[in-house]
């Protein structure tokens, strides 16, 4: 899914199947690229999944394994932010492990 860290922003921009538009104080949901329970089924367990991120401008993708998972633009100038960090986000219970490996980060 798509999220923007609820205390420093809005949360939630797109669930998993979800291609949304984001207008001030309004998110709509404009497409359902596929059932999330379908794409989930796609996330490899125990093994590598390849997860491609796109930040173009307003428009925010998350692609993994090839499928097009999440999708926003972000028409809210007041309220996005153009620039900021990324992160890798990893939920403390239950306990969990994390391993990342081949990070490309491109400039467009």
């Amino acid at each position: 899914m798509l999220y923007e860290r609820e205390d420093v922003r809005r949360g939630f921009l797109a669930m998993r199947g979800q291609m949304t538009r984001l207008q001030p104080g309004k998110k709509q949901v404009i497409a359902s690229l596929r059932s999330g329970d379908e794409l989930k089924a796609l996330i490899k367990t125990n093994d590598w999944n390849q997860v491609h991120i796109i930040a173009r401008g307003n428009a925010l993708t998350h692609i993994f394994n090839g499928h097009l998972m999440a999708q926003t633009v972000d028409e809210d100038a007041a309220n996005r932010a153009m620039g900021g960090l990324l992160g890798f986000q990893l939920r403390v219970w239950p306990p969990m492990k994390l391993e990342l490996r081949n990070i490309w980060l491109k400039n467009l």
